[in-house]
């Protein structure tokens, strides 16, 4: 297995599970938060904090109510940056019945999940986890390498909540580096084009911004990420990890061909941890430099093998 930081894709070290999720606690799309002395450009000074909190229904039951692997993907889709993934990917996701997009534009991941939904109403996707890049905080960006000249797209926070609204989806969770600085008041809509950071890349295939008449505060679509701006970790492990009875419930036989990333924010969330602090508003100033540890990273994979085991062998 191999942990890497889904801000420069660094090479890690390894990790593992365990399970149940309660409610979330979140804070509404319309409040923001801001670190001690941060205030954005153009904004009036904020206070330190404003943390209103509330809950929200959970994305998954305890595990013991799961009634098979395929179940943890029902009505959720999950988003991956190209140069975050791994070729069998889609193949591990599926299996576990995510609707699996992995693009580099944003325009083709809208339009994909917009038509699931509109085909599958019984089936139609509510939540959306996302893992990409956050750019610095200068726009959620998806692409296919770091190479300038590569398949590359942004969207804002406020393009995210708009669009989904339209097409039904009630949650999206970002596992992204900087993200919190997405939510600031001058790009939570619009992205800035004349940002000047070394991972702010050419959008060869657009950036997405919300309309200029857009409110979010009267979205009933969260925007979840974590309430700290910390980088996000990716682990990469494979089917060799799993035992032989959650490979034969994925209908893996050569589990050393399947290989498969996952986030340590989306173990996080599937197995409730209660370290875990969410919010839907809020923002950072601040750019966060310190990666989180390898050690760390190879708990929440472990983790998540034990959950997957355990729904397979019950």
């Amino acid at each position: 297995m191999n942990a890497n930081s889904t801000c420069d894709r660094r090479r890690r070290a390894p990790v593992a599970l365990h399970f149940a999720l309660a409610a979330l606690v979140l804070t509404p799309s319309g409040a923001r938060a801001a670190s001690a002395g941060d205030t954005p450009r153009g904004a009036s000074p904020q206070p330190t904090a404003v943390i209103m909190t509330t809950t929200v229904a959970p994305v998954w039951p305890a595990v013991d109510q799961l009634p098979g692997l395929s179940s943890i993907g029902e009505r959720v889709a999950i988003v991956f940056s190209p140069d975050f993934s791994v070729p069998t990917n889609r193949l591990f996701y599926e299996r576990l019945g995510f609707l699996y997009i992995e693009d580099a534009n944003w325009e083709h991941v809208l339009s994909r999940i917009e038509a699931f939904n509109t085909e599958n109403p019984s089936r139609a996707v509510e939540t959306v986890f996302i893992t990409t890049h956050g750019a610095n905080g200068n726009g959620l960006k998806l692409q296919e390498s770091k190479d300038p000249s590569a398949g590359r797209s942004y969207v804002s926070i406020g393009a995210l909540q708009e669009r989904f609204e339209r097409i039904g989806v009630k949650r999206c969770v970002i596992a992204a580096c900087n993200v919190a600085r997405l939510f600031r008041p001058d790009v939570y809509k619009t992205i800035d084009r004349t940002a000047v950071d070394p991972l702010f890349l050419p959008a060869t295939l657009g950036i997405i911004d919300a309309s200029p008449d857009f409110d979010p505060s009267r979205s009933g679509v969260a925007i979840i990420r974590r309430a700290d701006n910390p980088k996000e970790n990716t682990t990469e492990g494979s089917a060799a990890d799993l035992s032989p009875a959650t490979r034969r419930a994925l209908g893996i036989d050569d589990p050393r061909a399947v290989r498969f990333v996952v986030s340590d924010l989306f173990v996080q969330m599937l197995t409730n941890d209660p370290a875990l602090r969410l919010t839907s508003g809020g923002y950072v100033s601040n750019i966060t430099r310190v990666n989180p540890s390898n050690a760390r990273s190879n708990h929440f994979f472990d983790r998540f093998v034990r959950v997957l085991d355990s729904v397979a062998t019950r």
